[in-house]
């Protein structure tokens, strides 16, 4: 669209692209993805880590399985996050995890309530990584 003002120089417009889609809700999340994506056993694991958990409960949880290999990748890939609460190590399944199984929404609830773990300070890398 060309626009010319008397006093002004020749301008040129475009609309805007998007904005139709711009108010419709993403699709709802596929359930088999990210066993699709991780294997089942990583998928399992991370669907479990909804809220803090140390390393031994994991452990109990699916019997038979071996966690600690899962859990280093799925903590390098910034799927999870650890924290160190005294003698136990807590794994949670971090923003970008969430996203991956669909909770984001339910968690984002969670960790602004009362049921996020005060005073300890998540890490990845050594690194304090405040409010996350």
């Amino acid at each position: 669209m060309r626009r010319t003002v008397p006093d002004e120089a020749p301008t040129l417009a475009y609309p805007s692209r998007g904005v139709a889609t711009l108010w419709l809700r993403p699709p709802a999340p596929d359930s088999a993805a990210p066993v699709a994506l991780l294997g089942a056993p990583k998928a399992r694991l991370l669907g479990l880590l909804d809220e803090h958990l140390p390393t031994v409960e994991i452990a109990r949880r699916p019997p038979g399985h071996p966690e600690r290999p899962h859990l280093r990748v799925l903590h390098a890939t910034g799927l999870l996050t650890r924290a160190r609460d005294g003698r136990q190590v807590l794994y949670r399944r971090s923003v970008l995890g969430d996203g991956l199984t669909g909770a984001a929404g339910e968690a984002d609830e969670a960790r602004t309530g009362a049921a996020g773990l005060a005073g300890v300070a998540e890490s990845r890398n050594g690194k304090t990584r405040p409010g996350a």
